[in-house]
């Protein structure tokens, strides 16, 4: 098996076999809870030890609740650690020839799963569970679950990713899924449909059961169910166990506004993605919406159209009324979009809509279409929170960037709407009018029974009619009582609604699952919106998947059996999503047409700066020595020479400091392998990535008395920065 060209410290091979054997979905969905189960089976068909990294997506408000994983008749639970504890466990693992699986979350609904030291023959099935409170729209409750990450434009770096967490798109990868569902509560008899998927629906008295026609399908497409009840209580108030015999309440209300028509003129910016991701089906659906937001108008209204790719179009000058004159010109434009204008430059064309001067005294709303791939959409969501527009997205394709259009719309007081191909878009259209004529909300507030402790949302930014509204808060005793949601209306009227506190019913929790899941969906809450420190011990008291912490299991193995050599890094592909840039229509058939090739070109390490210490100038640390060390690890080359080390720039302290340990009795190989490691560990974190230096740590293993030098070597080190 020839490897493919690549950067060093992380291999591909080409032609190799298969390492996803197979993802099968179990769900349960009970009224507004989902808890979704996921097991995904690897083997490793090659004749030499791998570690199988799979960047993959999952809903952006799920939350994990636990994570394991069956070896043979063997089931090891994981354990959530501190992001850096953990992968320093897992690095020491591989080095030392055990078997480690580590979970980090890498972006918003973005995870990536590390298998170590998977041996020939071997094979694992990785198994999480994740929670999500879904939302009303109007009668309708939306399953969504995507399999699949579409190529996105810009550079995965600036989300964060590092180069081996870049999701990898393959020409040839067949990744397939089971899925099943059972549905409780007030939604089992409800009406289901499936735009994605065929479905099979058996129904008994107690629960509906869903399966995919065949029972098997490709992974190429988000999975979308619709459940539309006809009437149900929407408004309702539970209470779960927390931890230290503290209570956790989630009140949830879907707010009904007086129907009254609001005839005070609106001002719109469609701005439109046609940039060559949008190809097919995409664009198709964007041209469909422009003319059914144009139909929609009210003849007071302002509106103007911004296309959009690697750069951008203006139809008009400024926001013009939409009269006849003014709509015919817009819909003969939109006739003629195509998805040719390249990149998804989006933040440009947002700026350019902000800038497009308007109407006094009109509140500016943007209704922007696209597929959201793009990287950097959380730092993007963060500076159109500043842009004074409320932005509601209408995400499109088969599997569109939730992140994208989830966190838009929500930073700026907006919505979101998402449809996939085989989606009727005239009901996104029409309810997304419907939140824009709405009468403002102002002064939203929910009143909580008796003396509650933290509450999330701490303010509600808007509400809309038909949406839904969810409270967290924690008490120290049962909460009893109602819970009131009131908001002043633009009108002047005001809009009231309220649920009684019950038992913890919908989420069948018992005291001995403290903390039940009620509380660990609550301290999410607390984990992406306080500060690092409080989010951390947060997310590892709750074990919960975090920005800050990582799931980790480890599987000690007896002498004969742990790995002899270091594992060659095989990324795990997705597959390409159905009909993305124009490869074929979704409907078509359930792989796709055509699929996409992205050939790893990740690197390594990077040009960055340098560590800024505290102690010590960054004129005294040696640019070029930094630079001949990288160059040394990357390529392998052992140095085992402080000689060699002063003449390519080692700072005279650590020379001086080095030989003392070597007259002391320490093997000048000894002490230069450890002294790059804690080097490089210190000031080279940029630099490179965390496979460079495995080699390194494999030769320590061989030092003697390595604790003792460890211990020396690292107090130079603070000696010399003064820490």
């Amino acid at each position: 098996m020839r490897a493919a060209t690549v950067e060093p410290g992380l291999v591909v091979f080409e032609d190799r076999h298969v390492v996803l054997q197979h993802v099968s979905v179990d769900a349960k969905l009970h009224d507004l809870l989902e808890e979704v189960t996921i097991s995904q089976s690897y083997k490793n068909l090659d004749k030499r030890n791998i570690e199988a990294i799979y960047t993959f997506p999952l809903p952006v408000d799920g939350v994990l609740l636990n994570f394991s994983v069956k070896i043979g008749e063997r089931t090891l639970q994981g354990v959530v650690l501190e992001k850096k504890e953990a992968e320093d466990q897992y690095e020491e693992a591989i080095v030392e020839g055990d078997m480690a699986i580590m979970l980090e979350q890498v972006g918003s609904g973005l995870y990536t799963a590390n298998i170590g030291n998977l041996l020939p023959g071997e094979e694992i099935t990785v198994t999480f569970t994740y929670a999500l409170l879904h939302t009303w729209t109007g009668n309708t409750l939306r399953f969504y679950l995507p399999t699949t990450v579409s190529p996105r434009y810009g550079d995965p770096a600036t989300s964060g990713l590092e180069p081996h967490q870049h999701p990898e798109i393959d020409l040839f990868a067949e990744n397939r899924f089971s899925f099943h569902m059972s549905v409780t509560g007030f939604v089992k008899d409800a009406f289901i449909e499936s735009p994605t998927h065929e479905v099979v629906i058996e129904k008994t008295p107690m629960q509906t059961d869903l399966y995919l026609e065949g029972r098997d399908a490709m992974m190429d497409r988000d999975i979308i169910f619709n459940f539309t009840v006809e009437s149900t209580e929407r408004n309702t108030a539970f209470w779960g166990y927390d931890i230290d015999d503290q209570y956790t309440l989630l009140a949830s209300f879907s707010p009904s506004f007086p129907k009254k028509t609001d005839t005070k003129p609106r001002s719109i910016k469609i701005v439109v993605d046609c940039s060559g991701s949008m190809g097919g089906d995409s664009i198709t659906q964007a041209r469909k919406a422009v003319e059914m937001i144009i139909d929609a108008l009210h003849p007071q209204d302002y509106f103007n159209i911004i296309t959009f790719g690697s750069n951008y179009n203006v139809l008009f000058e400024r926001q013009v009324q939409a009269n006849p004159t003014h709509c015919t010109v817009a819909k003969k434009y939109t006739a003629n979009l195509k998805a040719d204008m390249g990149g998804t430059e989006l933040e440009n064309a947002l700026q350019a809509a902000y800038s497009i001067p308007g109407q006094d005294n009109l509140s500016e709303n943007v209704l922007l279409i696209t597929d959201g791939e793009i990287w950097g959409a959380e730092e993007l969501a963060d500076r159109a929170a500043i842009a004074g527009h409320r932005i509601f997205t209408v995400g499109v394709g088969s599997a569109v960037s939730e992140v994208t259009v989830r966190h838009l719309a929500e930073k700026t007081g907006g919505a979101v709407e998402m449809v996939t191909p085989n989606e009727e878009m005239a009901a996104k259209i029409y309810r997304h009018f419907k939140r824009i004529y709405a009468p403002a909300a102002h002064d939203v507030q929910v009143v909580l029974p008796g003396t509650p402790g933290q509450v999330f949302p701490k303010k509600i930014k808007s509400i809309f009619d038909g949406d839904t509204v969810h409270v967290f808060a924690a008490y120290k005793a049962i909460p009893k009582g109602d819970v009131v949601l009131r908001a002043e209306l633009g009108n002047g009227e005001i809009m009231e609604q309220t649920a009684s506190v019950v038992g913890a019913g919908m989420l069948q929790q018992s005291k001995s699952s403290i903390p039940s899941t009620l509380a660990r969906l609550r301290a999410d809450k607390v984990v992406k919106t306080a500060d690092a420190e409080t989010a951390a011990a947060a997310a590892v008291t709750y074990q919960l998947m975090s920005k800050y912490t990582n799931y980790l299991i480890v599987d000690v193995r007896e002498d004969d059996k742990k790995a002899k050599d270091l594992p060659d890094n095989v990324k795990v592909p997705n597959m390409l999503s159905a009909g993305w840039g124009g490869t074929g229509k979704v409907y078509f058939s359930l792989k796709g047409d055509f699929a996409f090739s992205e050939s790893l070109n990740d690197y390594c390490f990077a040009n960055s700066v340098h560590a800024d210490l505290d102690a010590i100038d960054d004129d005294e640390i040696s640019k070029e020595f930094d630079d001949y060390l990288v160059e040394t690890i990357i390529s392998g080359k052992w140095v085992v020479s402080l000689s060699e080390l002063e003449e390519n720039g080692l700072d005279e302290y650590f020379f001086e400091e080095l030989e003392k340990l070597i007259e002391n009795g320490y093997t000048e190989k000894d002490v230069v392998v450890e002294f790059i490691i804690q080097y490089a560990e210190i000031y080279l974190t940029n630099e490179m990535n965390r496979f460079a230096l495995r080699p390194l740590k494999r030769q320590r293993k061989a030092i003697h008395e390595w604790n003792a030098l460890n211990e020396k070597i690292a107090y130079i080190f603070s000696d010399r920065t003064g820490s």
